[in-house]
């Protein structure tokens, strides 16, 4: 499972990846750290483009994003 709160004691979100999917799962977020990260917890050059990933039937959504506070990604089901 993948979870996320947004506040302190508030609601959490969580997405349930099948176990067959975990690999596949685990290469992709690898690729985007060597693709797009730096040793210092950066990044380097232009945001990545969304992928897609899907697992039995069901599909991951993985977007980059950014704010004030950095770099961040949403995976969504």
């Amino acid at each position: 499972k993948v979870s996320q709160t947004i506040t302190r004691g508030g609601p959490r979100s969580q997405i349930a990846i099948p176990a067959q999917g975990m690999i596949e799962f685990r290469d992709a977020l690898t690729d985007l750290l060597e693709d797009f990260g730096t040793n210092d917890g950066g990044f380097k050059g232009d945001l990545p483009e969304e992928r897609h990933m899907k697992v039995d039937n069901k599909n991951f959504y993985f977007d980059i994003g950014q704010n004030n506070r950095g770099v961040y990604m949403r995976i969504s089901e």
